[in-house]
């Protein structure tokens, strides 16, 4: 399958999971209020910062060298699971050990939801280890089934659990277990036709050798994996540091979330990008990246102005009165919003050209001016300080990951900014691969 055909399939799938979660979303602010978002969204960073403390950078490595071809698909398989399962364990205990804290942002959290939501833990180790496995392989349809599974799962058992059993927070956090443990089982079933694509080329097992080589190249993505979660994560963490409750926490998560879903093309290409990127010549994945780069940049200023034009309306209709604070957070974010595709694309070409440590490098920075902008504007405006902070934050990261990029790969920045004459042929191929689609599927249907 081509670049284009798995970007286009994946953005489809994307635009599913995108009505999904606002359905997800419409639930939780419905029967959750503002409170229970704002406990629901602490429990779901539980998981994310206990994978991206404890990765070590596997994943990516996993993905990489399989495009590469340079190791077998198969000993990388079994790689996941040792690593997973050795990874699981070391971030639970390690969670375990500080949710009580003062410092913790779970400190206030009843303890039946906080254990509750550990399962999460390994399992999202091992359903992003077999995605990048899976994502190597250039096996995109299978990558976009796994998450259509795990949203339409989730949507399904709140629907259960909270709508008609009434369990409250309890029932969205077990619905996110449940719903990753069937991601789980379809993935271990993917993964389990996996070729070894090196046959005799290689001992079968994990040896020292093996965990080194993957670690060579995943510390920097590990590393700058880590200093990203804080990057993204910072403005949320100190706002719930600053806040007496967990309402502030509540409408900065909506708002948040709502301008989120405009990386409804970021997000599934870049999953696509990183593959190709690692498994095309130079030249041809530079043109590539300068393409997205420029394309993206005009949808989102059109997306991200549309959004902004019709928030309170879209607020109202979805979340309900209680949540219509978060319009001004919003609009404080929005700046950010625009910036973050152009950077992500940066970022994951030079991360998939085997430069992962120059990424990291260049991220600090953006840490140092995170941390900075937030300890100045959180304390004094509150949860519109978090978003404003979102907006300094993204320009920034896009700003020191476009130097980055013109560095190694020689492109100019006009060539990563500005559109040009060609891009309407994408466009007009895009729509032609659109209708395609549409209409086989139809014919399908008769």
């Amino acid at each position: 399958m081509s670049f284009a055909s798995s970007s286009m399939q994946t953005i489809m799938v994307r635009v599913m999971l995108i009505l999904l979660g606002l359905a997800a979303g419409i639930i939780g602010a419905r029967w959750l209020g503002v409170e229970g978002v704002g406990i629901l969204a602490l429990l779901i960073l539980v998981k994310e910062f206990a994978f991206r403390f404890g990765n070590f950078g596997f994943g990516s490595a996993f993905a990489f060298f399989v495009a590469r071809k340079e190791i077998s698909t198969r000993r990388i398989l079994r790689m996941a699971w040792f690593a997973g399962g050795v990874a699981s364990v070391f971030s639970g205990i390690i969670m375990l050990a500080v949710w009580r804290r003062s410092f913790s942002p779970w400190n206030d959290i009843p303890p039946s939801l906080f254990y509750l939501c550990l399962p999460t833990i390994p399992l999202i180790f091992f359903n992003t280890y077999l995605q990048r496995i899976l994502s190597g392989q250039l096996r995109i349809t299978a990558m976009n089934v796994a998450n259509v599974v795990m949203s339409t799962a989730n949507l399904v058992l709140l629907v259960i659990l909270v709508i008609v059993l009434g369990m409250g927070v309890a029932g969205a956090v077990l619905s996110l277990v449940l719903s990753d443990l069937l991601c789980f089982l379809y993935l271990v079933r993917q993964t389990g036709k996996c070729n070894d694509d090196l046959p005799g080329a290689e001992k079968p097992g994990v040896s020292t050798k093996l965990v080194y080589t993957l670690w060579c190249y995943g510390k920097w993505n590990y590393l700058l994996m880590f200093s990203n979660f804080f990057v993204e994560e910072l403005p949320l963490l100190l706002l719930k540091s600053f806040s007496a409750n967990n309402i502030p926490v509540g409408l900065f998560s909506k708002a948040r979330g709502l301008g989120r879903q405009t990386r409804i093309v970021a997000v599934p290409v870049s999953q696509v990008l990183f593959p190709f990127t690692a498994s095309s010549k130079v030249e041809e994945a530079t043109r590539r990246t300068n393409t997205l780069c420029r394309n993206s940049l005009v949808v989102m200023v059109f997306c991200v102005a549309l959004m902004a034009l019709c928030i309170k309306p879209i607020i109202l209709v979805l979340y309900g009165e209680a949540f219509l604070p978060a319009a001004k957070i919003f609009y404080a974010l929005a700046p950010g919003v625009l910036f973050w595709p152009l950077g992500h694309f940066l970022g994951i070409h030079v991360a998939a050209s085997g430069k992962p440590k120059v990424v990291f490098f260049a991220s600090l920075g953006t840490l140092v001016v995170a941390a900075a902008t937030c300890w100045f504007l959180i304390p004094a405006y509150g949860a519109v300080g978090s978003g404003i902070s979102v907006s300094v934050i993204y320009a920034t990261q896009t700003f020191f990951r476009l130097l980055v990029y013109t560095k190694v790969t020689g492109a100019s920045i006009s060539d990563v900014l500005l559109p040009c004459r060609a891009d309407g042929g994408h466009y007009v191929n895009m729509l032609k691969m659109m209708s395609s689609r549409l209409l086989k599927r139809k014919a399908g249907e008769l």
